[in-house]
């Protein structure tokens, strides 16, 4: 690299100062980093200054988000940044859509952004015939016991109100998990809970398991932290242990941490066993890894195994519960269950995002389990659902059996199908009333499938969805 500069030596400002300075504008003016990479090496040597020098100097352009650390030994140059600097500021709307996170096509956006009428099947909309998702948090408004609750409205916990997290503890324990309430914080949804615990934990020198087609690699904090995300190969029980010890027996970076979804995987369906369960428990045991166990479907599936915290036998896991996706389209609540070593961590981390757990939806939840209404609600679903997933399994035999394949027995709340030859999303959308995932936003999935969230939308109105997409899908 050919640059005629050096800092000034008998200038007041810092050389790294002086440093960080001139090579913004080398950035502006398109003379370094054309492939989007910047090296500290080459750059001390062509200024003829020290790397500690450079090394403070893209300190100070990363926290201008002029540079990002893409790893733990490459630095880049922001899109936006760039973009910026060559005095495209103003044209903010192009310049949202230069962010880290890929766009979405114009199809899948209109799934996002679509208003919807009465005329819409969505999975977005509260439209059920057979029950209502939020019943259980209608019932607790209706409970005398709020009146406790009162004391704790006007305040702010970080951790979360006391009763919800003795709530949550007293209901763990159905299903083997026994914690102290201290040891557990509410969130508003599972997502806010992942992304808090991910930002107390995550870090470049993290590397992050998961199954493949996880719905984990579609949020973006690990992209934010520099975390590596490594997919790992399944089969009808999930994530193999072969393929766990693999990855593991790879060079790896300063620790790794597993991402589990046991019951219900987004987007797969996959419902693991317990023996696999015990296999994965005993892995990460004997390796020392953590791991992050996402369990919030278990409510509403048949006969699922006992969950990841509940096996094993060190305080290796944080468990996260919820009633978000049990109580889909009504109110959300999670928490987390997590080792005491780390508790303030995470907590501090909730606080600097101000996730500040709603205290009235902590009453909602410490009311809604307290009397029963939850659980009441829960076994409604589970009395409704051979009957359900017999009626859907005909609609789909009806319609689709000459054109698409399903698994017949993981459609108990998100329905996966993968058409035999690729769809026209544009084409869909735009002849009919429907909303439902465009499979490819998930990672190794294709424009063959799509992701239909079943839980509450009424069999009538999902027979004429898959009636529509027969005729769409016509080749």
């Amino acid at each position: 690299m050919r640059i005629q500069w050096s800092p000034d030596r008998d200038c007041l400002i810092p050389y790294y100062a002086q440093t960080a300075a001139h090579i913004k504008y080398l950035i502006k003016n398109n003379l370094v980093g054309k492939d989007g990479r910047i090296s500290e090496r080459v750059l001390a040597e062509a200024f003829s200054v020290s790397r500690s020098t450079i090394t403070r100097a893209f300190e100070i352009l990363k926290d201008e988000g002029i540079l990002l650390s893409e790893n733990s030994r490459s630095t880049v140059i922001s899109e936006n940044a760039r973009r910026l600097l060559l005095n495209d500021a103003g044209d903010w709307h192009n310049l949202a859509k230069r962010g880290r996170q890929p766009e979405y096509n114009d199809a899948i956006k209109s799934v996002l952004i679509r208003n919807t009428d009465n005329n819409t099947i969505s999975v977005f909309k509260l439209n059920t015939e057979e029950f209502n998702p939020a019943q259980p948090f209608f019932e607790a408004l209706k409970d005398d016991r709020i009146k406790s609750f009162a004391e704790y409205l006007p305040n702010q916990y970080i951790q979360g109100a006391l009763p919800a997290r003795k709530a949550a503890a007293r209901y763990m324990e159905e299903y083997g998990i026994y914690s102290d309430p201290d040891n557990i914080i509410t969130f508003n949804n599972w997502k806010e809970a992942f992304n808090c615990v991910a930002n107390a934990i995550l870090s470049p020198s993290a590397r992050l398991l998961c199954m493949k087609s996880d719905m984990i690699n579609n949020l973006t904090v690990t992209a934010m932290t520099g975390t590596a995300v490594e997919q790992l190969d399944y089969d009808s029980e999930g994530i193999t242990p072969f393929a766990l010890s693999k990855a593991l027996d790879k060079p790896k970076r300063k620790y790794d941490i597993l991402y589990l979804q046991p019951v219900n995987h987004i987007p797969t369906g996959i419902t693991m066993s317990e023996s696999r369960i015990r296999q994965l428990e005993e892995i990460c045991r004997r390796r020392g890894i953590l791991v992050i166990e996402a369990d919030m479907t278990r409510d509403i599936a048949v006969n699922p195994p006992m969950p990841f915290k509940a096996v094993c036998k060190k305080e290796h896991a944080i468990y996260l519960g919820s009633l978000s996706l049990s109580c889909d389209t009504g109110l959300s609540s999670s928490w987390v269950v997590v080792p005491e070593s780390i508790k303030y961590r995470i907590c501090d981390v909730k606080a600097q995002l101000y996730t500040i757990s709603s205290n009235m939806l902590d009453m909602l939840t410490y009311i809604s389990i307290a009397g029963s209404y939850y659980q009441n609600h829960i076994k409604k679903i589970k009395a409704m659902l051979p009957r359900r997933v017999d009626k859907l399994n005909s609609i789909l035999e009806k319609h689709l059996s000459e054109t698409a394949k399903w698994h017949k027995e993981r459609i108990t709340q998100n329905l996966l199908i993968e058409f035999k030859h690729g769809i026209d999303l544009n084409k869909i959308y735009g002849n009919s009333h429907m909303h439902f995932f465009p499979g490819h936003i998930f990672p190794t999935l294709t424009k063959k499938h799509i992701l239909i969230n079943s839980n509450y939308l009424p069999l009538s109105k999902m027979e004429k969805m898959i009636s529509s997409l027969k005729n769409l899908t016509a080749v």
